[in-house]
């Protein structure tokens, strides 16, 4: 979500005014590119990250480039892959007769500065 491209800041924007409507307080959004492009946008217009609202990113590749370094949560992609090649195997050796699987794999969290408020000065 580029803010060059256009109409994304026009979608920042909707996004923005449904936060301060609904009063939410943090946005998780998919993937790194968006999300720093969502702060640029959130700096230029003055909304302080994370206190006025927190960002959370989806994936990890860059968000730690970003200004503030953004939370992120994390993927464990080699395993999900792994895990995807083994149950195609799987599903091709038995045939159809191997029922449908669910997996649980979980992400981690990874906490930066644009999720967590910092300490007031003293």
């Amino acid at each position: 979500m580029a803010l060059d491209v256009p109409g994304h800041r026009q979608i920042i924007e909707g996004i923005l005014n449904r936060c301060r409507r609904s009063r939410i307080t943090a946005l998780i959004v998919h993937s790194d590119p968006d999300a720093m492009s969502v702060a640029q946008y959130l700096t230029e217009r003055g909304v302080a990250i994370p206190d006025d609202i927190a960002l959370v990113s989806y994936d990890d590749e860059v968000a730690h480039l970003a200004e503030p370094a953004m939370t992120a949560v994390r993927p464990p992609k080699a395993r999900v892959g792994r895990v995807a090649v083994e149950m195609m195997v799987s599903r091709l050796m038995e045939g159809r007769r191997r029922p449908a699987q669910r997996v649980l794999i979980l992400p981690e969290l990874v906490l930066r500065d644009s999720s967590v408020k910092r300490a007031s000065a003293v």
